[in-house]
């Protein structure tokens, strides 16, 4: 019943053709401690750039998501990120939250197992990104290893831990990926 609940979506998200209506039809989808959603963002060339993800907040702070990725535009290869949102940047900025200020030293581990992640630092007014900053093959590894797992913790360079719960991380990172494979840029922009 799901899929076919999913095919009606797409089929519904075909049909309508503009980016208001794609924004409509593919809802963010709860699944456990996971959600599927989708961003759409005119960038300044007025073009669109669309990212179908899967993502699971830290147990500790609301502000801090796990999110893996998938972008038409680049072929839909998983995109692995940290975000930390403006709500946890100013708690550390206050000294509320001890975290370093080099938030890419960091070390992952899914279920206790080491996750060699190399990150790529991005810093925006309203977050700071941390991504797996890894060859293709690496990024797939990494994100079969997100979908059997079902904890993982992130270590910062001064000893500070978050955690993030996997379940459900398989569906959301799943249908994430079917969408994006399925994304007309004729219809969907």
């Amino acid at each position: 019943m799901l899929s076919f609940c999913r095919s009606g979506l797409f089929a519904l998200t075909l049909v309508s053709g503009s980016i208001a209506d794609v924004q409509a039809q593919v809802q963010r989808k709860i699944h456990q401690s996971w959600v599927s959603d989708v961003a759409i963002e005119r960038l300044q060339d007025k073009s669109v750039l669309t990212e179908y993800f899967g993502e699971g907040a830290s147990r500790e702070h609301e502000d801090i998501i796990f999110r893996v990725g998938f972008v038409p535009r680049f072929g839909c290869a998983p995109l692995i990120t940290f975000k930390i949102g403006a709500g946890a940047i100013e708690e550390v900025a206050s000294g509320a939250v001890e975290f370093p200020s080099n938030l890419g030293d960091i070390d992952v581990f899914i279920d206790g197992s080491a996750l060699s992640f190399p990150t790529l630092v991005d810093n925006d007014n309203s977050h700071v990104s941390v991504y797996l900053n890894s060859n293709l093959q690496r990024r797939i590894t990494a994100r079969v290893r997100i979908e059997i797992g079902s904890r993982m913790l992130v270590r910062f360079s001064n000893g500070k831990q978050i955690n993030f719960s996997l379940l459900g991380s398989r569906d959301a990172i799943s249908i994430a990926n079917q969408n994006c494979r399925r994304h007309d840029p004729e219809l969907q922009g």
